[in-house]
């Protein structure tokens, strides 16, 4: 497995208040494809293919995905409400965002699926949280999430997956893709290199 820097992506979801982000897939090898215009969006939109409840009650949480200007599939973790995507932030309000260069890009002619980790701070009464959340191929049949507690499939929708846990939670723990050749590819998960402390302008995890 290759772990892979977000640049840009990591920049921008750092502001939006991820205190830290990492991108385990999706890669090109091509610094034209890795520069800022890898996530800049291409004007066609974007779809929001799942959505997911909060586990702690909050605003529900759902992945964007996007196309770059050039070619890269572009999924972005956020919150939804009322049909809108956005983030929620200390103030507690729900706010809709704009379609931004902002996702974890990757391109899906060669791997089989897009993973990334956004690790939130704690705040209020939240514990610090991790949201795992990417897209899919064809070429993947299932996802499973194995931590310390046991195993779980994960749901996909729309060719798009999103999974809120504890950032502790992370700590020894993989998903797992079963793939149409019937072989398995796991990435393995880990809690944030970076202190989870609050940005000046955070959201809520």
């Amino acid at each position: 497995m290759r772990r892979l820097g977000l640049g840009l992506a990591a920049v921008l979801a750092i502001g939006a208040g991820v205190a830290s982000a990492s991108a385990l897939t999706g890669g090109s090898g091509n610094d034209t494809l890795n520069g800022p215009e890898a996530v800049q969006p291409d004007g066609r939109g974007a779809s929001v293919p799942v959505t997911v409840a909060d586990p702690d009650g909050g605003v529900a949480w759902a992945v964007r995905v996007y196309r770059s200007q050039t070619g890269l599939t572009c999924p972005e973790a956020g919150r939804t409400k009322d049909g809108n995507f956005g983030q929620v932030y200390d103030d507690g309000d729900f706010h809709p965002l704009d379609i931004e260069a902002a996702g974890s890009c990757a391109d899906l002619a060669k791997a089989p699926m897009s993973l990334a980790v956004n690790h939130y701070p704690p705040s209020g009464k939240l514990p610090a949280r991790a949201v795992i959340f990417g897209v899919i191929t064809p070429k993947v049949t299932g996802l499973t999430l194995i931590s310390a507690t046991g195993s779980r499939a994960v749901a996909v929708t729309g060719d798009a997956f999103v999974v809120v846990t504890r950032e502790d939670a992370l700590l020894g723990s993989s998903l797992e893709a079963a793939l149409a050749d019937g072989s398995t590819k796991s990435y393995a998960l880990r809690p944030s290199d970076f202190p989870l402390t609050k940005p000046e302008d955070p959201a809520t995890g």
